[in-house]
């Protein structure tokens, strides 16, 4: 019977998904890989934390198998933008993924990136792959996931000032070499920074421990901004909460706050936001219990149970999301109450308007009949005294003349 990872993988990759998405996912002519480096060996001459690699000759350097043995590597991809291309020709990409024969898996994550015009991705799945003999302690363990995480901008304040943004990582791990390679696509600033700090470091004895290190760092890397960013969103309701539940459902008073249509529309805005928050907070839950799943799962098979300092600090780590998650859907409620109280004021003041419109305007046609019956008063009597003053002429054209022979004699 055939494989099934054969078949699926078969399936990913006779569908060509990579090359249907080059335009919007490489920049034509320009190549910048930040290659980080730590080596097993302190004395040897790759001693720099920091490489960059800008043509496919400084890249064949780093993707060989004396290079990739002598250390952990990371191949880390930015973009241009946001929502730009990757700084980084497609050759040189392809030429990273087919030297170390990247599971086709991670195709779909590179795919959420790249250049846009609306943020259509929700992707964050979790994705492993364990090679080697069936119940082997030698391994080969290859794994990728995005995750969405919120950052500062340089646009306005409070919730304004925060973008929705996505991360990718790929790691494999040689259990013949005991080393890792990595993939970062996007990494934030912050995660970039620990981990440099991590790499700092002497190589880790234990290179399954030295892996969760940097893994657990690109989680709380992502962890880190979302209850301040729940905070600015909190902040953001409030106003429109006192706007909802503080104004007058009649007539409207004069200590009663301006609401218009336009604050309709920023609650929706909210509430579409928000959703798109907790889809994000729930992807990141799903993707680190998928990597608690492996690290229990390693340590059966290598007959080694995981240590309880791991599995408490991936509960803890899970913990902080599984409140973040509870919090914002706590928001989210609140935004659809309050959806629900401003639509509700402002149809009722949009029909109070209405009827006192259609009062205004049976006073106006009242108002305007009754001008018309007086002006056809006016006109009538109009007509009545130009024919008086018509007979009147008629009669003093008549006698004029008597009168003035009547004089001059």
């Amino acid at each position: 019977m055939m494989d099934l990872a054969v078949v699926t993988e078969d399936r990913l990759l006779s569908g060509h998904v990579l090359q249907a998405h080059e335009s919007r996912l490489f920049h034509q002519n320009r190549t910048e890989i930040e290659v980080l480096f730590r080596p097993k060996d302190p004395n040897t001459n790759l001693n720099r934390l920091r490489y960059h690699v800008r043509s496919s000759e400084d890249l064949k350097e780093w993707i060989s198998d004396e290079r990739l043995c002598a250390g952990d590597t990371f191949f880390i991809f930015r973009q241009t933008s946001t929502w730009g291309r990757f700084k980084v020709k497609k050759d040189a990409f392809y030429q990273v993924s087919d030297y170390l024969k990247v599971f086709p898996f991670f195709v779909d994550i590179v795919i959420s990136f790249g250049f846009k015009l609306t943020d259509d991705e929700k992707f964050g799945c979790w994705n492993v792959r364990l090679g080697g003999a069936s119940g082997g302690s030698d391994r080969c363990v290859e794994l990728a996931y995005s995750l969405r995480h919120v950052e500062h901008n340089s646009r306005g304040e409070g919730e304004n000032s925060w973008s929705l943004r996505q991360c990718g990582v790929y790691q494999k791990y040689n259990p013949a070499t005991h080393t890792s390679v990595w993939i970062l696509l996007q990494p934030s600033s912050h995660l970039y920074e620990r981990i440099c700090t991590i790499l700092q470091n002497p190589y880790p004895e234990d290179q399954w421990y030295g892996n969760l290190l940097v893994q657990m760092t690109v989680f709380w890397s992502v962890e880190r901004n979302w209850r301040s960013y729940a905070n600015d969103m909190s902040n953001t309701l409030r106003d429109l909460r006192d706007k909802a539940f503080s104004s007058s459902v009649g007539v409207k008073m004069d200590a009663d706050f301006s609401l218009v249509f336009s604050d309709y529309q920023d609650v929706q805005a909210l509430l579409v936001k928000m959703r798109k928050d907790c889809l994000a907070i729930s992807s990141c839950l799903e993707v680190i219990s998928g990597y608690h799943n492996l690290v229990d799962v390693l340590g059966r098979v290598n007959d080694n149970l995981p240590d309880p300092s791991i599995t408490l600090s991936i509960q803890s780590l899970q913990g902080y999301f599984r409140d973040h998650l509870r919090g914002m859907e706590t928001l989210l409620a609140d935004v659809g109450g309050v959806s629900h109280v401003l639509v509700q004021i402002l149809a009722y003041r949009n029909q109070e308007a209405l009827i006192h419109t259609s009062e205004n305007i049976r006073k106006i046609a009242e108002t305007s009949k009754y001008e018309s019956q007086t002006i056809s008063m006016i006109l009538k009597n109009t007509r009545q005294d130009s024919r008086t003053v018509k007979a009147l002429s008629i009669v003093a054209v008549i006698y004029l003349p008597v009168s003035l022979v009547t004089v001059s004699t």
